[in-house]
């Protein structure tokens, strides 16, 4: 019972939980030790539950970082196919205008 207090003062809820089993084991009336095991065993839980939390936190931020970038570089890529295309028409547009001044001089 004693080891499952001082797990639960470390916040290592998983030794406060099976130490308290363990020690219901040997008395299995001891009313103080079954409320810290339940206590024990929620609070595990609810650590548990923020630990994913953290982690799915974490993976959607990546997950953002990934979209944002896939983003950019798509709108590069339209940039840059844009850009291509402005300058192709540019040169038909001189090699219009030139043909059409050899055109009329002659």
């Amino acid at each position: 019972h004693n080891l499952g207090n001082t797990y639960m003062q470390e916040e290592n809820y998983q030794g406060a939980v099976d130490a308290f089993k363990r020690s219901l084991l040997n008395n299995p009336n001891d009313e103080e030790t079954r409320y810290n095991y339940v206590l024990a065993k929620e609070l595990l839980k609810n650590q548990k539950n923020n630990q994913n939390n953290n982690k799915d936190n974490k993976d959607n931020k990546e997950i953002r970082t990934i979209s944002k970038t896939r983003t950019i570089n798509q709108i590069s890529r339209i940039k840059t196919t844009m850009i291509k295309k402005i300058n192709l028409t540019q040169k038909k547009r001189k090699k219009s205008k030139k043909s059409l001044k050899y055109h009329h001089s002659n």
